[in-house]
């Protein structure tokens, strides 16, 4: 397996209906006071599981993983760290592959890119299996990645970062339909100078984000807001400025715990965590 992004979605205080989705991760930031204090972060982390990851998410219970291949499957592993098992709905063809996955907090709806597009596809968790994944329509900038969607209101209302490399921006799922809510962002917006971007991704409540930004080093930004419903207070501050590279920051929604894929350049990456 490869290893470049993870996304892990945080505890909602409600079930999964996934097989394999446990208990809640530890939810303890007060939501309604604007406040949660992350990091900063040091090394090194506490690898969890053995095998090198590349593209990978995880839900709130941090009880199984998806993980993107390099032949393009998207494979599911239980438990974190298991033997990879591909997942028949997103089977790659000559033409069709995907990367990039992203799951809602309850772990039961899976967001996918397709390969070299800026196509985003979906797919819920019923039965015991993913279902045909079904392409999201919405007004999504060109080369469009998707980051870990954070799950707000009812009737499967989320909000997520779209990203391109260069830019974010949030969007909102209302009643099925995908509009953007906030301005696009650009590094010097995020972090007061121009960088490299990547990986945003929301706690599952949609008051904190974490991305990654830098030129010759990159680190983890953060930043809170009281609402989801306001801007985001920028510049955001670095968490975590590792010595080796790492992708895929995912911060779970009490700000205690940081889980990013590190050794990338050593042993083609593995999944650790940063915290207490």
């Amino acid at each position: 397996m490869r290893t470049c992004w993870i996304v892990i979605a945080g505890a909602l205080g409600c079930g999964s209906t996934h097989s394999g989705s446990g208990a809640d991760s530890g939810s303890g930031a007060d939501s309604g006071s604007g406040t949660c204090s992350p990091g900063p972060f040091h090394g090194p982390s506490t690898a969890i599981g053995t095998a090198s990851l590349s593209d990978v998410a995880l839900p709130q219970a941090l009880a199984f993983a998806i993980s993107s291949m390099p032949d393009g499957s998207l494979d599911e592993q239980m438990p974190l760290g298991g033997t990879p098992t591909a997942i028949a709905a997103f089977a790659p063809t000559a033409t069709l592959g995907w990367d990039h996955p992203a799951l809602r907090p309850d772990g039961n709806e899976l967001f996918a890119r397709e390969f070299n597009s800026s196509t985003i596809w979906s797919s819920t968790f019923a039965q015991g299996a993913w279902a045909a994944p079904t392409q999201v329509s919405g007004p999504f900038p060109s080369d469009a990645l998707a980051s870990t969607p954070a799950a707000i209101g009812t009737s499967g209302d989320l909000h997520m970062m779209i990203w391109d490399d260069t830019t974010l921006q949030e969007f909102a799922r209302t009643a099925g339909t995908w509009s953007a809510v906030g301005p696009v962002l650009s590094p010097t917006d995020l972090i007061g100078e121009d960088s490299m971007l990547a990986a945003p991704q929301l706690t599952p409540d949609g008051l904190s984000l974490v991305f990654l930004a830098g030129n010759a080093s990159t680190s983890v930004y953060f930043t809170h807001r009281a609402s989801p419903d306001v801007a985001f207070p920028l510049p955001a501050t670095a968490i975590l400025s590792p010595t080796e590279l790492v992708y895929s920051p995912y911060l779970t929604e009490d700000c205690r715990d940081l889980y990013v894929v590190d050794d990338i350049t050593v042993d083609g990456g593995h999944l650790g965590r940063f915290g207490p």
